[in-house]
């Protein structure tokens, strides 16, 4: 497993032990069963299933996710460790999301940046 990997399976796992996370997908995903990103890192493809029960990552694409999010790994590490410069990141195509940024922008705002702890561990991962 890459560091990547193994830092996205960190925040799934401190996504589901924060109660502040799992408010913040109950709203995120409102009426819907549940929210699917894709991620497309390289030549690594996985997705994470948000839903108010759980959320789990699965290995592959999924065929009709939310929002994919695709870039390289170094610029996802470059993402997580600052998050908050994502407006340049897209602007020089650094990183691309493919669907709807708004639910990208979702995951990132209201559930990752909603519980420090989740951010923190996924920096820690990275390490």
């Amino acid at each position: 497993m890459t560091k990547i990997k193994e830092s996205i399976q960190a925040m799934v796992q401190a996504i589901n032990k924060s109660p502040n996370a799992k408010k913040a997908i109950k709203k995120w995903i409102s009426t819907y069963d549940g929210k699917i990103i894709s991620f497309h890192l390289g030549e690594e493809k996985f997705h994470i299933i948000f839903s108010e029960e759980e959320t789990r990552i699965q290995d592959g694409e999924y065929p009709s996710p939310d929002a994919t999010l695709v870039t390289s790994p170094q610029a996802f590490q470059n993402l997580i460790n600052t998050p908050l410069n994502i407006k340049n990141m897209l602007k020089s195509g650094e990183i691309e999301v493919w669907g709807n940024l708004h639910e990208f922008l979702a995951l990132l705002q209201q559930v990752i940046l909603s519980d420090l702890d989740i951010l923190n561990t996924m920096q820690e991962a990275l390490k």
